[in-house]
């Protein structure tokens, strides 16, 4: 069983937002409702594409949530786990290591991007994106997740246990109001990281220029 881990007060928000529109649900529903559950496979690649963009675990960073590249290969040399085609704006959560939090939405374009297994794919369908995005980045989400998982080294979830997980039915009125704001959280977010980079920088440029006035 893997650990939860700590949570900032961006998540914290995002989690307190979501149990108070849960009084404006009309029930629940299972996230695999809400998307496309059919992703198609690398075997169904049309013939004239010989080469693909993969994206694994490894190309996600997991302190900004998004993916940071992609690795080509030929297609008959691609690794086994290449076999998810995905398209722009699906989102990648990760079903190992779920204390990690390995998520992204993909933002690279075309017919030949290729996600691992390692991913659940979720394209929403029925639903605002950024309120799938809400769902899966909540505390609770999270909680729960690590719970279920199993192994102990490399504790991991399946797809079905993502898919088969009840979310608050809303509204569209609802979910655009959480997208809304979920937008804003993660821009203070984005900002206030940045912020905290450049004050790392210039506390190690002060203390460089401190050592060589010695």
């Amino acid at each position: 069983m893997s650990k939860t881990p700590a949570r900032s007060s961006s998540d914290d928000f995002k989690s307190q937002f979501i149990e108070m529109i849960t009084e404006h649900s009309n029930g629940f529903k299972a996230i695999g409702d809400l998307v496309e559950t059919k992703i198609e496979k690398v075997k169904d690649l049309p013939k004239f594409i010989h080469s693909i963009k993969y994206i694994d675990i490894s190309s996600l960073d997991n302190e900004r949530k998004c993916v940071t590249g992609y690795t080509e290969y030929e297609l008959s040399k691609s690794p086994s786990r290449a076999q998810q085609v995905i398209e722009k704006g699906d989102i990648l959560l990760s079903t190992v290591r779920p204390n990690l939090e390995g998520r992204a939405v993909n933002q690279y374009e075309g017919d030949n991007i290729v996600a691992s297994t390692g991913f659940c794919i979720l394209r929403a369908k029925k639903c605002e994106p950024a309120y799938i995005w809400g769902i899966i980045s909540s505390r609770q989400f999270v909680t729960d997740i690590c719970e279920i998982a199993h192994g102990i080294s490399y504790p991991a979830v399946s797809d079905k246990d993502i898919l088969g997980y009840m979310a608050p039915d809303l509204d569209d009125q609802y979910q655009k109001q959480y997208a809304d704001i979920l937008e804003q959280s993660d821009k203070s977010k984005f900002e206030l990281q940045y912020v905290k980079r450049n004050i790392k920088e210039m506390i190690t440029c002060s203390q460089k220029k401190i050592r060589l006035n010695r």
